[in-house]
C-alpha cells in the first residue's frame, strides 16, 4: 500500500481506526476531513468515493456492469447486509456528493455533514467487519486543518496516486487454509462456492481435537445470496457429536423449512476434511443493530416494537421445541430483526451441538451453568429471551437481582421478566405462555410509551 495512503489515514482524528483494515476507505474519509473548510466541493467528493468503496466492500463479487451506489445501497439493504438505518447517511453522502461534482455548491455546513456521515457509517463498518467498534466519539473538524502543510503534502500525494482507477478493497477470495475462515475465503459447499465475509465465531476443545466455525458468507456468483455456514473439523468422540448435531440441524430445517423466523437449508456434506452446513438466514439486521444493547435503557417509544419482535422470537422458538429441540444460544447476533420488524432466527444455535460452550455474547441460563439446577432445555430458551428484553429495554444485562426497568416501561413487564429469569427452571413460564403475556403487555403500554 502506498506510503502516503498509510500516513493521511493515520493522521486523521477520526479515521484512523480504519487504516490497518481499509486504507483506502479511510484515507477517503481523511482527506475530506481535511478539506470540509478550504475546499468544501472536494470533501463532499471525496465523502462520496469513501461511500462508493463502503458499498463495494460489502457487495460482493458482480458480473456484468457495476451496479451504481444508489443501486448498491438498495441491494444490500435488501438483502440484509446493511441496516435501513444507514440508508439516509449513505444518500446524504450521495446527493452532496454528486451536487459538489456537478453543480459546485461550496457548502462547508454540508461538507461537515457529509465526514460526520462518513465516520457513523465507518463505525458500523468497523463493527461488523471486524468485530469490534473503534471506541473513540467523532471530533469535529477544524478550519485549522486545512492549513497544516505536512496534512496538504499528504493529502496532495494520495490524490496523484489514485488518479489510475482506484483499486477495489473488496477482499478477493482465496483458497481457504484448513485451519482459518477469515475474511475473503473461499469455502465450496456442494455445487456452489461461498466467500466468506467479517470475522468468523469460533468454539474450540480445551484439548484441540476439534474446532467449530460458524461465519456469514455470500453465494460466489450472480446472485449473491447471504448464507451461513457452520463448519467443524477434528477427530475424536466430541467431534462425532458435533458431525451429528449438524445432521440434526439440517434436519430439522428441512423439517420446519419455510416456517417464518427460520433459515432455510441449502447444503449439508464435507469441504475437504470440515463437515459442513449451508443455510440461507432470514433477510433482517441483527438485534443488536435494530435495538442496540446498553449502556442506556431504550427509548420507551420503541420498546413495544422490541416486544413485538421478541414475540415472534418466541413463538419461532415453539415451533422449535415442538420438534424436540433447544436453541440454547440466543444472542443480540444470533437474533434478527427484519424490515417488517418481526423477530427471527439467525441460526439454530447449539441445538444437537451440546459440545459447544456458551455463547460469550449470549445469556446462559443457570442450568448451563451449573448442573446443580438440572439440564438445559426449553426453560433455558425461555431465560435467554426473557435476558435478551432485560438487556435491551433496561440497559444492562439480568444480574441475578430484582428486575428494574424505567418508570416509563409498560405496566408488568418486570414481573413477566422476573418470573421468566428464576433461576429455577420449573418455575419460569413455557414460552406460548411468555408470548402470550407479552402480547398483552404490548396491548397495554405506559400511557408515555405510546408508539
Amino acid at each position: 500500500m502506498i506510503d502516503p495512503l498509510d500516513q493521511l489515514t493515520a493522521a486523521s482524528r477520526n479515521f484512523a481506526f480504519l487504516g490497518p483494515v481499509a486504507p483506502r476507505m479511510g484515507a477517503d474519509a481523511a482527506a475530506a476531513e481535511y478539506y470540509a473548510f478550504s475546499d468544501p466541493d472536494a470533501a463532499m467528493g471525496r465523502a462520496r468515493r469513501f461511500a462508493e468503496e463502503f458499498t463495494r466492500s460489502l457487495s460482493g463479487p458482480f458480473t456484468g456492469k457495476e451496479p451504481s451506489l444508489h443501486e448498491r445501497v438498495r441491494r444490500l439493504v435488501a438483502g440484509g447486509v446493511v441496516p435501513g438505518r444507514l440508508v439516509p447517511l449513505l444518500d446524504t453522502v450521495r446527493r452532496h456528493g454528486n451536487e459538489a461534482v456537478h453543480q459546485g455548491s461550496g457548502d462547508v455546513a454540508k461538507a461537515l455533514v457529509s465526514v460526520e456521515h462518513c465516520f457513523r457509517l465507518a463505525v458500523w463498518w468497523h463493527e461488523h467487519t471486524q468485530g469490534s467498534p473503534p471506541g473513540h466519539a467523532y471530533v469535529p473538524p477544524s478550519a485549522a486543518l486545512g492549513r497544516s502543510l505536512e496534512l496538504r503534502r499528504l493529502v496532495e500525494a494520495f490524490e496523484k496516486a489514485v488518479d489510475a482507477p482506484p483499486p477495489r478493497i473488496v477482499i478477493a477470495p482465496r483458497a481457504a487454509p484448513a485451519e482459518d475462515w477469515a475474511g475473503g475465503v473461499e469455502v465450496t459447499g456442494g455445487p456452489h462456492r461461498y466467500v466468506v465475509y467479517g470475522p468468523a465465531e469460533v468454539s474450540e476443545a480445551p484439548d484441540r481435537s476439534w474446532v467449530f466455525r460458524d461465519a456469514a458468507a455470500r453465494r460466489h456468483d450472480a446472485s449473491n445470496e447471504p448464507v451461513r455456514l457452520r463448519g467443524v473439523r477434528g477427530a475424536g468422540a466430541a467431534y462425532e457429536q458435533l458431525v451429528r448435531g449438524l445432521d440434526r440441524q439440517s434436519a430439522l430445517l428441512a423439517e420446519l423449512g419455510g416456517r417464518p423466523g427460520l433459515p432455510r437449508p441449502v447444503w449439508r456434506g464435507a469441504d475437504g476434511d470440515a463437515e459442513l452446513l449451508v443455510a440461507a438466514p432470514p433477510a433482517g439486521v441483527s438485534w443488536q443493530e435494530r435495538f442496540g444493547l446498553g449502556p442506556q435503557p431504550l427509548d420507551p417509544l420503541v420498546v413495544p416494537m422490541a416486544l413485538s419482535a421478541a414475540i415472534d422470537l418466541a413463538n419461532t422458538l415453539t415451533a422449535l421445541h415442538q420438534a424436540g429441540a433447544t436453541h440454547l444460544a440466543l444472542s443480540g447476533r444470533s437474533v434478527l430483526v427484519g424490515r417488517d420488524r418481526r423477530g427471527a432466527l439467525r441460526d439454530l444455535g447449539h441445538a444437537g451441538l451440546a459440545a459447544l460452550p456458551p455463547a460469550a455474547d449470549g445469556y446462559p441460563a443457570p442450568e448451563q451453568r451449573a448442573s446443580a439446577y438440572g439440564r438445559p432445555g426449553p426453560a433455558s430458551d425461555v431465560y435467554q429471551v426473557a435476558a435478551l428484553l432485560h438487556h435491551t429495554c433496561a440497559g444492562a444485562a439480568p444480574g441475578g437481582g430484582p428486575v428494574v426497568l424505567s418508570p416509563h416501561a409498560p405496566a408488568g413487564l418486570a414481573e413477566l421478566l422476573a418470573a421468566a429469569l428464576d433461576p429455577e427452571p420449573r418455575r419460569r413460564p413455557d414460552l406460548r405462555t411468555f408470548a402470550g403475556r407479552l402480547r398483552r403487555v404490548r396491548t397495554h403500554p405506559h400511557p408515555e410509551a405510546t408508539l
